[in-house]
């Protein structure tokens, strides 16, 4: 039994979101040791968002005084609820390679947050789960994907990642059933399509995907889609996404702050049964990586490398193995694009956007730049990035900026003013 730590307890502010676990459960997944998503202040709406995608206000299932409201519910459901056999053996996505519908038991796995059904609820979809990578959205949509299933047995919900998305719509393009693919998701309740950045890149997958938007939304269909950020590419097709994703609920995502992580790492502890002490508690909270999965990870480790639980962990090691193993500060494009844009002084929307103005431009080609020499992106994927760009174009920046940082002292002090503040030693 862990030690108490010192920070407030599992109350109104931070709370679990439980859903039944995928099958079979990952053994290594932090949700199988967390049991569903952390509500805290920081990512508060994504909450609101389930409660209104599940159809019900969000009750307590687990305190005394709504423990009999929960039995009520259930067994009124389970009197009501007509179960249908959902088969997707025939369906244009039997080429993937897990389940689109399992079978999950209800009882095995009651959930803490039960919901009250509510009627004459406005359809706010298309809802967006966007924020950085390893924020929690994908694992919120699969859990509210399996939720929506217990709750509303006589209702197909669909999860597809995008790339299956894309590549089956593909497949269907090219054998000539589109109309099959599109039949597919006919009388659909819930469909989420997570990480939908390989949709938005290909002009083939957003013809299709509008007009499927619109049919779910004629049909009360809700729909989710994730991706890290809002396309801004001005491009008629992408123009006309985004007029349907600001007419539906947008839900930012954050990584989690200090009390959430303190919050994780007393969960992480409890179940590995491993007894923290203040000091080493303190070191976790403050150092571990910063997404969910990366802190589960990272004590994982520990507990193989220092034999826990069986040895208490001793705040040196702790310190010793962070110094050794912390993460080299998290640089990706966005990173990047977002110093370069607050040091050139332009918006970062305007950056990625088909703007000809000099200091965008000179914002562009200096992210670019920095991008090929840090990450090593392909023009490809920059041109992604930057709102679908023809990797030439990309090409064409990056030739560009380099000949002026050749001849321009003052551009190549913003360039190291820039590599500073994102902590990469320049090259």
């Amino acid at each position: 039994m862990c030690s108490q730590p010192s920070h407030p307890p599992l109350d109104s502010q931070h709370h679990w979101l439980r859903f039944p676990p995928e099958e079979p459960r990952d053994p290594v997944d932090p949700l199988g040791v967390l049991g569903g998503f952390l509500v805290g202040p920081e990512n508060r709406l994504a909450e609101t968002a389930a409660s209104w995608i599940l159809g019900g206000v969000p009750f307590f299932a687990d305190s005394p005084h709504t423990i009999d409201l929960s039995r009520q519910v259930r067994a009124s459901r389970r009197r009501s609820a007509k179960k249908q056999a959902v088969s997707d053996a025939d369906s244009p996505f039997s080429r993937l390679s897990y389940p689109l519908f399992p079978e999950e038991s209800a009882e095995e796995f009651p959930p803490i947050i039960d919901y009250m059904p509510i009627t004459n609820v406005p359809n706010l979809s298309p809802i967006i789960f966007f924020g950085p990578s390893g924020s929690g959205k994908s694992a919120l949509a699969g859990g509210i994907c399996r939720e929506y299933r217990r709750l509303h047995p006589d209702r197909k919900a669909i999860l597809i990642p995008g790339t299956d998305f894309l590549g089956t719509l593909l497949d269907s393009v090219s054998n000539r059933t589109g109309t099959e693919f599109q039949n597919f998701f006919n009388d659909c309740g819930l469909l989420v399509l997570d990480a939908i950045e390989p949709v938005i890149a290909s002009p083939v997958a957003l013809e299709n995907l509008l007009p499927l938007l619109d049919r779910a939304g004629r049909a009360g269909t809700t729909v989710i889609l994730t991706l890290i950020d809002i396309p801004q590419e001005q491009t008629p097709l992408v123009e006309a996404l985004r007029a349907r994703i600001f007419g539906g609920l947008l839900i930012h995502f954050a990584l989690p702050e200090r009390e959430s992580r303190a919050i994780l790492v007393e969960r992480f502890a409890s179940k590995m049964k491993i007894a923290l002490g203040p000091e080493t508690f303190g070191l976790l909270v403050d150092r571990l990586p910063p997404t969910v999965g990366g802190m589960f990870g990272a004590m994982r480790q520990m507990a193989e490398l220092f034999n826990w639980p069986q040895s208490p962990p001793a705040p040196g090691k702790v310190r010793l193995f962070l110094d050794e193993r912390q993460p080299a500060p998290v640089v990706d494009i966005e990173t990047i694009a977002r110093v370069t844009a607050k040091r050139f002084t332009v918006k970062l929307s305007e950056m990625r956007s088909k703007s000809r103005r000099k200091t965008a431009v000179a914002a562009r080609n200096m992210t670019i730049c920095l991008a090929r020499e840090l990450l090593g992106s392909t023009y490809t994927e920059l041109g992604m990035w930057f709102a679908g760009r023809d990797h030439t174009t990309v090409m064409h920046g990056e030739s560009q900026i380099k000949r002026q940082l050749a001849s321009d002292p003052a551009l190549a002090a913003a360039r190291e003013a820039i590599l500073e503040e994102i902590n990469t030693p320049a090259t």
